[in-house]
């Protein structure tokens, strides 16, 4: 049929939020997600936020916006590295 395609090696499909391919690169899928954790992070820094507000803005944020993309895909470390310095330079 002509709907039904078929990805080139590097391409990935997007499948109820996870995205299948093969020899996709892992970090391409991510990075939409960190500008958008960093925009949310950078706003939120103009409200002056104390210590326990900026724990809850990370808990809420990073946390939630990662956790179906990990739990389906899995976090690369390069990843995993860049939100744990995220989180530091916010606090």
């Amino acid at each position: 049929p002509d709907y039904v395609t078929i990805n080139e090696d590097g391409k990935t499909t997007r499948i109820l939020g996870a995205h299948i391919g093969n020899a996709a690169e892992e970090t391409g899928v991510w990075l939409p997600l960190i500008e958008r954790i960093e925009n949310i992070l950078d706003r939120c820094t103009d409200r002056y936020p104390t210590v326990e507000a900026k724990r809850h803005m990370i808990n809420l944020t990073v946390g939630s916006i990662t956790q179906f993309l990990t739990a389906a895909n899995g976090m690369p470390e390069s990843i995993a590295k860049r939100l744990t310095k995220l989180q530091k330079e916010f606090l």
